[in-house]
């Protein structure tokens, strides 16, 4: 079953989904109430996701398009992930709000401002190579598979995924901190200019989420430091969600979309957040997909980007084996391959719901204990924000959720590295007057 059909199922027993969605909503909100701590929490939007799915898969049973041996797998894959996401206790606000020991290095502001300012004048070049090369995907019209057939430039997108995240953290940082140098003072009001430039020309309609995300992120790993801030979250949430949506419509207006049709794809887009179920469950499909390399569809990308395993020999992704059972066309398209379903493919039925304890186990161990350890300097909050941000959507996607942190295990110790020479250059040992002198005074 592909969207069309899925779709077509979906008009003709709307009554039903509804109410199955009425009663995922509530089951949900009873599960995950002590987990959760704001809207801006990256592990709340997967939950989103997750409620749909959810509704999907028993609105497809309902409906008699599934056999009953995949919903049994699918309840004890997600049962078992649940288990492992809770199996640490959950962060509590008070726990939260504890103060932290801190774990500083000699001359540790320098070393911040260095790595902020080779990791945002980074960004900022590579972006604006981008759209010479690329273009500008609001014009465009599409951001996804920006730099599919770009005859090697996906480089480019690897190290702005990577670089993203960090630059805007710190810059949240010297936002949120006062210092003596003017040059840094301006510096990062230029940055933050540039940067909503760059969600503005992203194409995203929820790029400007991300923004919420990292500064969730900050507020949760120096909530002790700004107490007010962390407590106003609420506040803080209704601002983002009224900026965002005026991206959105921005977006939609300059890419001339119709705004009531824009808003039916988007609300059909939700409830297909299910679509790896219909695309694998409905007619076995999920039998005829080839799962004989499970190490490699889960870490293969890595390999390839160093050269030890030609692409041409890596696993065809799981939901672009799906979609080309309803396609002829060779492109990068089809469903995020769900925990449960990768889970089935690659491992089988009894093997799955290990599987899915396991990653649920390693969110929760980033999320719960990890935290602790990784609050206590600005580089160890950079690690915790790619942990947290790339495993906040393994439920959606583990592939996805390993090669986002694949990349940044192979490109952010390159950029660590730089600053650490030019930190070394500026300490006293090595001293440069007239630099330091721009970069505190």
């Amino acid at each position: 079953m592909d969207w069309v059909s899925f779709g077509l199922l979906l008009n003709d027993h709307l009554p039903l989904y509804l109410g199955i969605l009425a009663a995922s909503i509530i089951f949900y909100t009873l599960i995950f109430k002590r987990l959760y701590l704001s809207i801006l929490d990256p592990i709340m939007f997967a939950v989103l996701f997750s409620v749909f799915g959810f509704s999907v898969v028993w609105f497809l049973y309902f409906t008699h398009n599934i056999d009953t041996r995949y919903l049994y797998s699918y309840l004890f894959t997600q049962v078992a992930f649940w288990v492992g996401l809770f199996t640490f206790k959950s962060l509590k606000r008070s726990q939260v709000l504890s103060q932290s020991q801190t774990f500083l290095i000699e001359d540790q502001s320098l070393f911040e401002k260095i790595l902020f300012l080779v990791t945002s004048g980074s960004y900022i070049i590579l972006q604006l190579v981008s759209y010479r090369l690329i273009g500008i995907p609001l014009l465009l019209g599409t951001h996804i598979d920006l730099y599919n057939s770009s005859g090697g430039l996906g480089i480019i997108g690897r190290i702005l995924d990577v670089l993203k995240p960090c630059s805007i953290f710190i810059l949240i940082y010297f936002l949120f901190n006062k210092h003596s140098s003017i040059f840094i003072y301006i510096y990062k009001y230029v940055f933050l200019l540039m940067v909503l430039v760059f969600f503005a020309l992203s194409g995203s309609k929820g790029e400007f989420m991300f923004l919420g995300f990292l500064i969730f992120c900050f507020l949760l790993l120096n909530a002790s430091r700004f107490k007010s801030y962390f407590l106003k979250l609420r506040k803080l949430e209704l601002i983002l969600l009224i900026v965002g949506i005026g991206f959105a419509f921005l977006t939609i207006l300059v890419q001339k979309t119709d705004t009531q049709n824009s808003l039916g794809v988007f609300l059909f887009r939700l409830v297909a957040s299910g679509d790896t179920y219909f695309f694998a469950y409905a007619n076995n499909n999920i039998e005829h997909v080839n799962g004989s390399q499970p190490f490699l569809a889960l870490f293969g990308d890595m390999f390839s980007t160093l050269r030890i395993i030609p692409r041409d020999r890596q696993p065809v992704i799981l939901g672009v084996q799906l979609f080309r059972m309803f396609s002829d066309l060779d492109i990068t398209a089809g469903p995020n391959a769900r925990h449960n379903v990768f889970g089935y493919v690659y491992f089988g039925f009894y093997g799955s719901i290990v599987f899915s304890y396991l990653i649920g186990l390693i969110l929760s161990l980033v999320r719960n204990v990890l935290f602790f350890e990784l609050r206590k300097n600005i580089l160890g909050q950079i690690i915790f924000v790619y942990l947290y941000l790339g495993l906040a959507g393994i439920e959606t996607d583990p592939p996805q959720a390993f090669l986002v942190l694949e990349n940044v295990l192979l490109i952010f110790p390159v950029f660590l590295l730089i600053s650490i020479v030019f930190y070394l250059l500026l300490t006293k040992k090595y001293n440069s007057p007239e630099i330091n002198y721009y970069l505190n005074e």
